[in-house]
């Protein structure tokens, strides 16, 4: 989240600052979210498709992995 943050604040400027603001809450609650669901795998990968993975366990995995 800090590497995704750092990139929104070189990107955004004073016109953009509160979208980009707003995305990043959006993405950081989806992370939440997805952190604290309590349903099983399956559901989870319905429930969030992630580009370039098979399935959001494969996203989560890898997210996991780098950090």
């Amino acid at each position: 989240m800090g590497e995704l943050r750092s990139l929104l604040d070189r990107m955004s400027n004073d016109e953009n600052q509160q979208e980009y603001q707003e995305l990043y809450d959006y993405l950081r609650d989806v992370r939440f979210r997805a952190r604290t669901f309590d349903g099983d795998w399956s559901q989870r990968d319905r429930l969030y498709s992630m580009d370039g993975f098979s399935s959001f366990r494969a996203y989560y995995c890898q997210i996991i992995v780098k950090y």
